[in-house]
């Protein structure tokens, strides 16, 4: 299947770097614990037990085990969004890749709720009437597809803006 014809906005397109924030939180704060563990065993001299070290060593295995898994569910996920892009039109926000396409009315949304990460807007959170919620995230210029959300659906609420500081 081919891609659609785009007739309204502009198409947004996925950053992989973008998606790959909420990939690899479990690696990156098990490494944080790992080196506080090793730290702190050093410090207090239990290092030259043969125990230490090799709970260490199987610590540090289960991380690179972990660190594997979440490897593979990354490229899974970025092979299903590499095509993929998003854009608006008929008053519905469209989602489409290569083999499939989707879209939903925004005259159902209720209430946007942004969230910047270092001062840079990430993800935004829908809630539609039904009372389902939509992620919106790591699209090219995530600004302007709230401003375009902005103007698509006049009726929802939007904000406030959430500060994601992890």
């Amino acid at each position: 299947m081919s891609l659609p014809i785009m007739t309204g906005s502009q198409p947004y397109r996925f950053v992989r770097e973008e998606l790959r924030r909420m990939h690899f939180r479990y690696t990156r704060s098990g490494l944080v614990l790992l080196a506080l563990a090793g730290l702190a065993l050093w410090y207090g001299g239990a290092l030259r037990a043969v125990e230490a070290r090799w709970g260490l060593a199987a610590a540090a295995l289960i991380l690179a085990c972990v660190w594997w898994y979440e490897r593979r569910i990354e490229a899974r996920f970025w092979r299903m969004h590499d095509s993929a892009s998003m854009w608006f039109d008929d008053g519905r926000v469209h989602w489409a890749d290569r083999d499939h396409e989707v879209s939903e009315p925004v005259a159902q949304f209720v209430r946007v709720r942004p969230y910047t990460m270092r001062g840079r807007l990430f993800l935004l959170q829908a809630e539609l009437a039904d009372g389902s919620v939509r992620h919106y995230l790591g699209l090219d210029d995530m600004p302007s597809f709230l401003a375009e959300l902005r103007r698509h659906a006049p009726q929802a609420t939007f904000g406030p803006t959430h500060n994601h500081w992890l």
